[in-house]
């Protein structure tokens, strides 16, 4: 098992929470890792499998720090690559991101490139207090740099009650 990350090291990344753009997108991540609302949407021929995504507390709720664990198992080495965020936030504001995803680990214990088996990531990530209700659905994808193949898939599908936490 490699660990890449601590959760000072990868942050929060889909709820705008300026200056860092790349912090919403893992967040998005950490919204959606608890209740069934995350779905992982790889393929058979993808070149990883989702062995766990967890998420503590578990339901988050705005406002409140929490702690995402997210484990693959990669089929094949992954040198570098990208990870693909495309997210609508009630149907109108979409968040397209694309991050170099070697530089979100430059900073880990193990960065790229990445041996073919179990890798993990653990990272904070907080849900302002100021984000107002509303559907939240996308995907959030890794993909290798060398060839474009995919190489995991998160979807993204639930709604931010606008007194309380993530509901499905």
């Amino acid at each position: 098992d490699r660990h890449l990350g601590s959760s000072a090291q990868i942050n929060s990344r889909l709820f705008p929470l300026p200056p860092s753009a790349p912090m919403r997108v893992l967040s998005c991540v950490a919204c959606v890792a608890t209740a069934e609302i995350w779905s992982d949407c790889t393929a058979p021929e993808d070149i990883a499998t989702i062995t766990k995504v967890a998420i503590t507390p578990d339901p988050p709720t705005r406002g409140t720090p929490l702690t995402v664990e997210l484990d693959l198992n990669l089929k094949e080495p992954l040198e570098s690559g990208s990870i693909k965020v495309d997210i609508k936030y009630d149907g109108i504001v979409p968040l397209k991101e694309t991050l170099d995803l070697c530089k979100e680990l430059a900073q880990t214990k193990n960065p790229c490139p990445l041996a073919a088996g179990p890798v993990s990531f653990s990272f904070d990530a907080k849900i302002p207090k100021a984000i107002p209700g509303g559907k939240v659905k996308g995907t959030a994808k890794v993909v290798r740099a060398a060839d474009s193949k995919e190489a995991a898939c998160v979807a993204l599908d639930f709604s931010l009650k606008a007194d309380e936490g993530v509901v499905v």
